[in-house]
């Protein structure tokens, strides 16, 4: 299985500028074309890239990036022949995985783990997974396949504890820029926590003492948000009033879903919220005012 992942896989690096050592990342090909030998590879962004992405380079050019996901695309020439791989539909906590990677070697490389049972989040970014696996130096960017040999996930950061960003993240995304070549998301300035996998312990407490036995944890609000603005503060727990998924990455799904259909309908959107305040305790249902961070994926 990994060995038919090798034309499919490709190593990703960036000249040194001012005596700078650039960092080297994985990239996975999402397209080819055997006539022009054109191929467009997935990676994750780096600042490290040419400073000129649309001048005509050998190696090849940088012809979208989206900084929130921190994902790439590249376009490059291949005199040998790629292949376009089977991708998944979605990662899934628990699951049996392979990381794949190319060293320095231009080496295959592969290590064995699973999706861990927990999530986390950093600066409004509640989307990342977690292996229980080493990811090796220039992993970041590289496929993650179930046994099967599809791809459902790819790689943000390297090391211990690698995090991950499920491929229907990355599918939605794609989408939205080849139908609008835009992509949209609402603003949405809240760190989550999935009640359903923190400790037994909290668990328990919200079940026994609130009778909540799901739902999402606010971790850290904005300053003058919108959701601080409507009485939303740290330690609530919300409900998705429309039930789009008990898992943040299936939270993510719909947030881009909502982007999708505001660049298709051009309208104004609202998100409602049941917010239980524990410390009250009282919940309460808000309705929260979208607003939409719209991007072309154009590089500066």
């Amino acid at each position: 299985m990994v060995l038919g992942m090798s034309r499919s896989i490709v190593r990703v690096s960036s000249p040194p500028t001012e005596g700078k050592s650039i960092s080297p990342l994985t990239g996975t090909v999402i397209s080819w074309d055997g006539a022009t030998k054109r191929a467009m590879i997935l990676t994750i962004y780096s600042t490290d890239f040419k400073s000129k992405p649309h001048e005509p380079q050998p190696e090849g050019r940088l012809i979208f990036v989206n900084h929130h996901y921190s994902l790439a695309i590249l376009e490059i020439t291949s005199d040998l022949p790629l292949q376009v791989p089977t991708f998944g539909s979605a990662a899934k906590y628990g699951q049996e995985i392979l990381a794949l990677s190319r060293d320095e070697n231009m080496s295959l490389v592969a290590r064995r783990g699973a999706i861990t049972w927990s999530d986390g989040s950093l600066m409004w970014r509640n989307h990342y997974m977690f292996l229980d696996c080493d990811v090796p130096e220039g992993g970041e960017g590289g496929p993650v396949v179930d046994y099967c040999g599809s791809i459902i996930a790819v790689v943000y950061r390297d090391g211990p504890c690698a995090a991950i960003i499920s491929i229907s993240i990355i599918h939605a995304l794609y989408e939205m820029w080849e139908q609008f070549s835009y992509v949209a998301r609402p603003v949405f300035d809240m760190d989550l926590k999935s009640v359903e996998l923190a400790s037994f312990s909290l668990r328990e407490e919200l079940s026994l003492k609130h009778n909540i036995e799901g739902g999402f944890i606010v971790e850290h609000i904005a300053n003058d948000s919108a959701p601080e603005n409507l009485g939303v503060r740290r330690g609530d727990v919300i409900f998705f009033e429309d039930k789009c998924g008990t898992t943040l990455p299936e939270i993510e799904d719909y947030l881009l879903h909502l982007g999708r259909r505001y660049l298709g309908e051009k309208r104004s959107m609202v998100l409602k919220l049941e917010v239980h305040d524990i410390e009250g305790p009282c919940k309460e249902t808000i309705t929260l005012p979208l607003e939409f961070k719209v991007s072309s994926g154009k590089v500066a």
